[in-house]
């Protein structure tokens, strides 16, 4: 995909990241933008959701982080069993990368990836923050009960046997959560990509996310999806609300905003609310 502005961007590791861990680096051929941009990945995905969207964001003149958890993308599985890692586990993770980034990025966090850049918020102020269809500020308790309605066999074998793919283990499963109807994408072509995801992590967020919106002053913006089959549109407004944030709904979009038809056009308008209404350097 040819970048926004024509320019040609060059991907890197970042330097000093361990090799278990993929971390990419996209530097615009022309750089406009001091404050670079991280991307956080949400449950059962990688750092490879985010290819065209950083590709044009690089575009625009942002150097973009991309990288994904560990088990997940190109990320070894460092306990060797994905359900030892906690919630807490994650959120250092994502506080790590940021760390590990000069000047402080902006962070955009989808799904899962949106709920570590919450918890980090409690923490530490940084330019600005996008949330993309995140985990609710009530937590993914309606998500998982919803889910139970619709699927009740995915969800019991997910809470007895401890099974962190159960829930997106066919295609058809996961074409169901994550694309809308206007998706172009194969569910075979995302299903072949998808890993499993900690339970135990999971589990926590929908029974106590750690959410704190009162601690949080990073300017923010959070992008629903109209079809979203995991979290409801109401449930994404009243985490704007939480959050004083800027409120945007993409009509007719699934819960995989990154891969969805309109992508192109989110992502420019996450570069607006960036420019113009952070007034990011």
């Amino acid at each position: 995909m040819n970048s926004a502005d024509g320019a040609s961007p060059s991907a890197a590791n970042l330097a000093g990241t361990p090799a278990s861990i993929e971390h990419i680096v996209l530097t615009p051929a022309r750089r406009t933008r001091r404050t670079p941009l991280l991307l956080q990945h949400g449950a059962w995905h990688g750092a490879w959701c985010w290819t065209d969207m950083a590709t044009r964001l690089a575009g625009h003149g942002y150097q973009v982080h991309t990288v994904s958890l560990p088990g997940h993308g190109s990320s070894a599985d460092l306990k060797g069993r994905i359900n030892k890692y906690s919630l807490a586990d994650y959120t250092q993770f994502l506080h790590e990368r940021i760390e590990a980034i000069t000047p402080p990025p902006a962070v955009i966090g989808h799904s899962l990836g949106g709920a570590l850049v919450q918890r980090c918020l409690t923490t530490r102020s940084l330019p600005a923050a996008v949330l993309l269809a995140p985990v609710p500020i009530a937590g993914a308790l309606g998500a998982t009960l919803r889910a139970a309605w619709r699927s009740p066999g995915p969800v019991l074998r997910q809470l007895l046997l401890a099974d962190g793919f159960a829930l997106v283990g066919t295609p058809e499963l996961a074409a169901g959560a994550f694309l809308g109807p206007q998706s172009a994408l194969k569910p075979e072509a995302l299903f072949a990509k998808l890993v499993p995801e900690s339970v135990r992590a999971l589990t926590v967020l929908a029974l106590a996310p750690g959410f704190t919106p009162k601690k949080v002053t990073t300017p923010l913006a959070v992008f629903a999806a109209e079809h979203d089959a995991i979290f409801t549109v109401g449930e994404q407004r009243r985490t704007a609300r939480a959050y004083r944030a800027q409120f945007h709904l993409m009509s007719g979009q699934g819960h995989d905003l990154m891969l969805e038809p309109k992508w192109a056009e989110l992502t420019d308008a996450i570069h607006r609310f960036l420019v113009d209404t952070v007034g990011l350097e």
